[in-house]
């Protein structure tokens, strides 16, 4: 049974081994830059039963405005982890306690546009792109980035 809880520094080494085996990208990100991004960011941790799946975590805050989501999970549990209550929770931190007027999110395109597909489905709307933003192995990715306002988030 999935279940979650909010996310604590606690949780960070073992969210620091999901995120490399569900985000390729991510090996080039050593543990302490790793704990540093994640100490600012508040969010929920998944399990099953006692086994961490990963994370829908919220950072890069603009007081009053906006803040990015991401989320992370293992492929093996990647389209049967989240629920409507856990969306309810999820979005209430930026849009009911924090009070925010928005919610952000990106993708690189070429190299996780699952994560385009999904974002959609949660209702976020592309706003723009960010030409040759990101950068692996040589090659140059553009970086989509996309919001959802809180009038259009229907997991409230």
């Amino acid at each position: 049974m999935i279940h979650w809880q909010r996310l604590n520094h606690s949780h960070i080494p073992e969210l620091y081994r999901i995120a490399l085996a569900a985000e390729p990208f991510r090996n080039r990100l050593g543990i302490l830059q790793f704990e540093i991004e994640m100490g600012g960011r508040d969010g929920l941790v998944f399990f099953n039963g006692a086994d961490m799946i990963g994370a829908a975590t919220l950072g890069e805050y603009v007081p009053a405005v906006d803040i990015t989501m991401h989320c992370f999970i293992l492929p093996s549990w990647q389209k049967r982890w989240l629920t409507r209550k856990a969306l309810k929770e999820y979005f209430s931190i930026p849009f009911v306690n924090l009070g925010l007027e928005r919610v952000s999110g990106f993708y690189v395109k070429g190299l996780n546009d699952s994560v385009a597909v999904f974002q959609r489905k949660l209702g976020f709307i592309e706003e723009g792109t960010k030409r040759r933003a990101y950068m692996q192995n040589g090659k140059f990715y553009d970086v989509v980035y996309c919001g959802m306002l809180r009038a259009e988030c229907r997991w409230l």
